[in-house]
């Protein structure tokens, strides 16, 4: 989102006081959610302190959803539309405010798109979707890939059970 803010800051003319006033809106946000992260202030703390932030952003996207610049109306409007969704990180335990997370587990499978050109069909993208997500989601519990592949390709032999990509109890 701060992106998008400080892109509309470049563009200019009446876009320009809505980046300059998001760019000041999220780095609010963030001062605050790293005191919550670091300790600082508890959940209940952090929803005190973000409240008058977030009534800030409504007030600035308001005077903003009839802007003249396209690109400008169009954060305005879809933030004023989605907003909410924004800001589940305060109410939710293990919410994080980025998608850094989200970005990172969909890398690999982006670069592996750009270095092989793809699938060549549809019925090769279905293939390809669930594997890129089986191996992510191994990836993030640890877990190695090939011991899965092969317990999956041996359980219709009746070699084994079939393995869960559920993560594993800790115990």
């Amino acid at each position: 989102m701060l992106k998008n803010f400080l892109g509309l800051e470049e563009l200019g003319g009446t876009a320009k006081s809505l980046g300059v006033g998001g760019e000041r809106i999220v780095k609010a946000v963030f001062r605050e959610w790293y005191r919550f992260r670091d300790g600082e202030i508890t959940r209940r703390g952090l929803q005190r302190r973000l409240a008058p932030i977030r009534l800030r952003l409504q007030r600035l996207l308001r005077r903003h959803v009839n802007n003249p610049l396209p690109a400008a109306r169009k954060i305005a409007k879809d933030l004023r539309e989605y907003g909410s969704a924004l800001w589940t990180f305060v109410r939710v335990e293990g919410v994080d405010p980025t998608n850094n997370i989200a970005e990172r587990a969909l890398r690999k499978a982006v670069l592996w798109r750009k270095s092989s050109f793809g699938s060549a069909s549809a019925a090769g993208s279905r293939i390809v979707e669930p594997m890129l997500t089986v191996c992510e989601s191994l990836r993030a519990q640890e877990r190695s890939i090939l011991d899965f592949l092969v317990q999956a390709l041996g359980a219709p032999m009746g070699q084994t059970a079939p393995p869960s990509l559920l993560p594993r109890a800790a115990g």
